[in-house]
């Protein structure tokens, strides 16, 4: 980050102060409960102010009232400037400071005590949209790495450098990693195909990690996405999303081809949604592990 930024971001943290003293009025509540076997077992509350900014994230264990941490919200108008993460006595855990250029965010700082563990930066095109995240990782002074990931235009994830040092002078190359992303959209400017590649060191050749293809309703829902080359082991071949008729996703059903003779395709989990009268998420499931959340609005 260059020093005009920097000199901007801390001139933006001092004249804020004040408003951090200030007690934000909260307006209104949304309570996440996690799910095991359909029984809550922990849960966190969040709490916003009248612009809808979030201002308080309380998240507590598995037993009543077992506050684990808090976390305050700070803003500059209706710029998030600082996050600081505490225990139930106040003593701080950690913060997050963000930085600005015009408006648009351009700095993340996460500072735990006196040390800064990282700091990533922001780029964007000119409509606005996030082009480029580059994220440092400043405590690792053996194999210090920086991680850079590049976003089309689309918002879809092009490529992610990631390029591991041997010490903390950055001159010595340890290792490189690449993985490549190419995009194909339809005339509605929906993702159709996606292809990924991961390349090891300079000098060799990328491999296949996989092939997606996306389709899409009239109405532009996603409804089947289809993995002809896996990137992982447990993903599934393909997967299904079934919509009510106003358009709200209620199911999503995961296949797998199970590997016997007869080559049977089975559904290997099942992830149900549920919705309030004001279209709000209440209750998201998965059948298979047995967990998920429960959502609830004040």
């Amino acid at each position: 980050m260059n020093k005009i930024l920097l000199i901007v971001g801390l001139l933006l943290l001092i004249a804020c102060n004040n408003n951090k003293q200030q007690t934000p009025v909260t307006k209104s509540k949304k309570t996440t409960w996690q799910l095991s076997e359909s029984t809550k077992i922990c849960r966190q509350e969040d709490w916003f102010d009248e612009s809808g900014n979030i201002i308080k994230s309380i998240n507590y264990g598995n037993r009543a009232n077992d506050t684990l941490s808090i976390i305050n919200y700070y803003y500059s108008d209706d710029l998030l400037i600082e996050q600081l993460r505490i225990k139930p006595d106040g003593k701080v855990m950690d913060k997050t400071i963000h930085l600005y250029t015009l408006g648009s965010l351009t700095g993340e700082i996460f500072v735990v005590g006196t040390d800064t563990l990282t700091t990533k930066y922001f780029s964007y095109y000119d409509n606005g949209s996030l082009k480029r995240t580059a994220t440092v990782y400043n405590m690792e002074k053996n194999n210090p790495v920086t991680s850079v990931t590049y976003l089309d235009q689309y918002g879809n994830v092009e490529k992610i450098y990631n390029q591991i040092y041997e010490d903390s002078t950055k001159i010595v190359i340890s290792r490189y990693e690449m993985q490549s992303y190419t995009n194909t959209y339809n005339t509605s400017g929906k993702l159709e195909k996606s292809i990924g590649t991961m390349l090891f060191g300079y000098y060799e050749s990328p491999d296949t990690l996989s092939v997606t293809t996306f389709q899409y309703d009239q109405f532009g829902n996603l409804i089947q996405q289809l993995n002809s080359k896996k990137t992982g082991i447990g993903q599934p071949d393909s997967i299904v999303y079934q919509y009510n008729s106003t358009n709200m996703l209620m199911q999503k059903i995961a296949y797998s081809t199970a590997k016997q003779k007869n080559e049977v395709v089975a559904i290997i989990d099942t992830t149900s949604y549920k919705y309030d009268s004001n279209k709000r998420l209440i209750n998201e499931y998965s059948y298979l592990k047995k967990t998920g959340f429960e959502y609830s609005y004040k």
